[in-house]
Order: structure tokens, then sequence, then C-alpha cells
């Protein structure tokens, strides 16, 4: 895993609104998509997926990219609001313990996933990124 392909880009849609991404997710990174408002956010959710595996140490290397989105985010988008979400499969004897990181933009309060909805869901965290600096 490099930082350079998981380093997140942006992009405005065919009607001027932002998007965010990592690596080539379909192709998004060349060409603006035509998908707007809220629907951004969905599309922002099934394309930011990290999946790490076979890592030595698996939660250090999550922990590490999980700090370089959050510090990108802080730095060059500081005006809104991202949900970066990981969870952590232990595994078992057939499957090797595994991580995933999704990120995605709060846009007009809609959101994929709250705290709340995972306050009961094991090895499972949501960390909020500019929330106290977006715009309403």
């Amino acid at each position: 895993m490099t930082k350079k392909e998981y380093h997140i880009w942006q992009k405005k849609n065919t009607k001027g609104e932002w998007y965010w991404g990592v690596g080539n997710f379909c192709g998004l990174a060349k060409s603006p998509v035509q998908i707007t408002g809220e629907a951004l956010t969905d599309l922002e959710w099934d394309g930011n997926e990290c999946y790490i595996t076979k890592e030595k140490d698996l939660l250090g290397c999550a922990n590490a990219l999980v700090t370089d989105w959050k510090k990108q985010m802080e730095i060059e988008f500081p005006e809104t609001t991202f949900s970066i979400l990981w969870s952590l499969d232990t595994g078992d004897a057939d499957v090797a313990p595994s991580v995933t990181l999704r990120f995605w933009a709060i846009r007009n309060g809609y959101t994929i996933v709250t705290k709340k909805q995972i306050e009961n869901q094991p090895h499972t965290w949501l960390v909020l990124v500019n929330e106290k600096n977006k715009k309403v």
C-alpha cells in the first residue's frame, strides 16, 4: 500500500459540485460525473473503500492511512465535513484479519452512517473531520 495510491483527489461534477475520491474508482479520477447532491455521498461511499490485509501491522497501517486522510481533509478541504469509517474483521480459521476503510462527504446533513448506528458494533469506528468548520 502506498500513500500515493490512497491520496485524496477532488473533482467537480458536471453541475459544478465537488466530490472526492482515492485511486481511480471506475475512472472517476479522470472524467466528471453527472451525479448530483446527496447521490455524490452515496457514490463516495461506494468508491472510497480501502481494504487492508496481509500487512504485518494491520491496525498500524490502517491508523496511518486514517491519520493521513484526516490531515489532508483538514488542510485541503477545511470547509467540508467528512466521515471516515473503519471496521476490523478479526478473521477466523479460513479468513485472514482485515480492516476496511471508507470515507465520504456529508452533504446537507445527509450521511451514510452515524455514530449512534454503530455504537453497539464491535471493532467499528467513525471519525468526523472538519465538523466544526463546516458552513451551513
